[in-house]
């Protein structure tokens, strides 16, 4: 055969080879990127999950249960994670998370899930201005306060938590009630919790002093929309959809009441946040800047943000 056709053929089949490969290596990457989305019950292992998933090496699979109302609202969800431990071999191992409401039990975490979405992306937030000092000593405060009757809007009840093996791993709150939520329960919850605690009305009058920057920006809370809040996430547990299932849920739990108006509220300068929101549905509809608010807190203000139904 001549020289040139030798060469020929040598590069036609190169070619063939590297066409292969590269359709292989999508192939390989389709398989190690999919996300699949399927229905399941409240409390299905992660091998059961990986199994009706088919077995898709890498996939990520997020199981979705439960009727949607606040009562009854369970989501039951898994993500696997594909580990290469060895050229050519890949492992799987399943994350089961579930979302249920809360319980008494759940007022460590609601209390900690609080004190972490005050602080949003800044060192410190609402409640370590309200009560300084130690988190061990804030967190008991907070807990008090979100155990007492009338519900004020920390009140564990208005929770749904998302729990990881057995353990909560994210949370987030809802309420309608806006004006009373946190308005007049939330005071005199405060009131009754500092009171109990032995505080006096000098040093209930010096917190409304250390909270008044913050007052100066809430945000626009109409009574007639189901107002999300406190949204955290353990830090081992972030990037991993838990939010955005307990968007869902809560979601539904708001159009189980009627609501065809949701809001969420953020930190100007928490960008991901922002997004996070957005890429749910929300869209900015007003801000509150407050000159005192950012040399206090080292943000310029509040911003909210409304969808639809």
């Amino acid at each position: 055969m001549p020289a040139s056709n030798v060469n020929r053929a040598r590069t036609a089949a190169a070619r063939a080879c590297v066409c292969r490969y590269a359709q292989f290596d999508r192939r390989a990457t389709a398989v190690r990127g999919a996300r699949v989305e399927r229905v399941a019950v409240a409390g299905e292992t992660g091998a059961a999950v990986q199994r009706r998933a088919g077995g898709a090496i890498g996939a990520g699979v997020e199981a979705v249960a439960g009727r949607g109302d606040h009562a009854s609202a369970a989501v039951a969800g898994a993500c696997a994670t594909a580990v290469d431990s060895a050229p050519g071999a890949w492992h799987v191992a399943a994350m089961v998370h579930t979302i249920r409401r809360a319980a008494p039990r759940d007022l460590p975490f609601v209390a900690w899930v609080q004190q972490e979405a005050a602080r949003s992306h800044l060192p410190f937030g609402f409640w370590d201005l309200a009560f300084p000092g130690p988190d061990t000593y804030r967190l008991r405060l907070m807990e008090r306060i979100a155990s007492l009757e009338p519900a004020s809007f920390t009140h564990w009840s208005r929770f749904l938590v998302a729990e990881v093996d057995g353990e909560p791993a994210a949370a987030l709150s809802a309420y309608d009630d806006a004006q009373a939520a946190s308005g007049e329960s939330f005071f005199r919850a405060v009131v009754e919790a500092m009171t109990a605690e032995g505080w006096n009305a000098e040093r209930l009058g010096a917190m409304q002093q250390r909270l008044a920057p913050f007052l100066a920006c809430m945000a626009e809370q109409p009574d007639d929309t189901w107002i999300i809040e406190w949204v955290a996430t353990r830090p081992s547990h972030r990037g991993r959809g838990l939010t955005r299932a307990l968007l869902r849920a809560i979601l539904d739990a708001g159009r189980a009441r009627g609501h065809t108006r949701f809001q969420v509220s953020v930190l100007i300068g928490n960008e991901p946040a922002q997004r996070a929101y957005e890429g749910a549905g929300f869209t900015v509809c007003g801000e509150r800047r407050d000159p005192t608010f950012e040399a206090t807190l080292g943000s310029p203000g509040m911003r909210w943000l409304r969808r639809g139904a």
